[in-house]
């Protein structure tokens, strides 16, 4: 077993798999496609782990997390997605897999961990090629529906529907202009908010995040203040905590009638925090726009689309010297009457 330690890196660094990593399980995918038709069958992709104990890939996460093919196997799309999740969340499982399936090179050359994000921010770019995007928002928005249609499943397929398990779906996604690569990986990862005033994720948490997107219902107004208050939680968070990452609003459910006053309070928020305008999308439909292809802008660039909202830590900051003038202003004034009622007396 390879220790966690062994990879050691910031918070808002990831890990990801090299090209020599990815040269090796290329083999492997198309020693197990007979057929080379880009797709290894539920049958066959047991042969995938054959020389390891087991197969990672049939427990959470990421049994149902990436896209399966018509007769439930796994393109080679698929395939890459879920060793590149592997490696995002648990780089020492996968290097020791990858050891398994009879990588020989050296095992530091199977990975690289990404430069920081604040960094990143700094230099205006971003070369990730796995992209974490945090998927926030009140119960009932469509954050699972979301999900299942982003791996190619029904709107209302139950798996996963309503759990309070933590849920990920990895998936290629064309993005032509992004920096560098026109296909990148995008991992969506469900935050489940237990109670209503909860927030779950502590300050290391969240700088693993790339971008985060806060889903409501728009034909509920109530989710659409939810869903502004869990962006200000996370933002202000986020801020204090010094892993700042984009933010975008997802307008869900335009299939039905949007609340009163819906496109005009939401572009009004949107533009005073600085934001891009919601993104309108249908799950029911299979209507997204170009909400993924948005997703991986904003992680190319991730000193935009930065929510401009106080922070908790500057707020306190500027409580505490509005305190201290009010203070000193009546010291002030307390000190100028005790000079003058000592002048009065001194000339009696």
């Amino acid at each position: 077993m390879i220790p966690y330690s062994s990879f050691k890196r910031k918070p808002d660094q990831s890990v990801e798999l090299t090209n020599d990593a990815i040269g090796h399980l290329t083999k492997v995918y198309m020693f197990c496609d007979k057929n080379n038709d880009n797709n290894v069958g539920p049958n066959e992709t047991k042969y995938f782990f054959q020389t390891a104990p087991d197969s990672p890939w049939n427990e959470a996460p990421y049994n149902n997390a990436t896209e399966e093919t018509k007769n439930g196997g796994l393109s080679y799309e698929s395939y890459l997605s879920l060793w590149s999740l592997m490696t995002l969340i648990d780089p020492a499982r996968s290097l020791e897999y990858l050891i398994y399936l009879g990588f020989e090179n050296d095992p530091s050359s199977a990975i690289r961990v990404t430069r920081r994000r604040v960094l990143d921010r700094k230099e205006q770019k971003s070369e990730r090629k796995v992209v974490q995007c945090f998927v926030f928002g009140p119960k009932n928005a469509g954050k699972s529906a979301l999900l299942n249609r982003f791996i190619g499943r029904s709107y209302n397929d139950e798996n996963n529907n309503g759990s309070t398990e933590e849920r990920y779906a990895v998936n290629t996604v064309d993005k032509s202009g992004v920096h560098a690569h026109k296909k990148k990986i995008l991992v969506m990862k469900e935050i489940q908010i237990l109670e209503e005033n909860a927030f779950i994720l502590s300050n290391e948490a969240l700088a693993s995040c790339d971008v985060a997107i806060f889903v409501y219902d728009s034909s509920d107004e109530s989710s659409w203040k939810r869903a502004i208050d869990l962006l200000a939680e996370v933002a202000t968070t986020s801020k204090d905590a010094g892993f700042k990452f984009p933010c975008l609003m997802v307008a869900s459910k335009t299939d039905l009638d949007p609340f009163p006053m819906a496109n005009e309070e939401s572009t009004r928020v949107t533009e005073e925090i600085g934001i891009e305008d919601p993104i309108q999308i249908s799950s029911k439909l299979g209507e997204f726009g170009k909400l993924f292809e948005i997703i991986l802008a904003a992680a190319e660039h991730p000193h935009m689309s930065i929510p401009n909202i106080e922070s908790e830590k500057k707020r306190r900051c500027k409580l505490i010297k509005k305190s201290l003038m009010i203070v000193g202003t009546a010291s002030l004034v307390v000190g100028l009457a005790s000079i003058r009622l000592y002048a009065a007396r001194k000339q009696c």
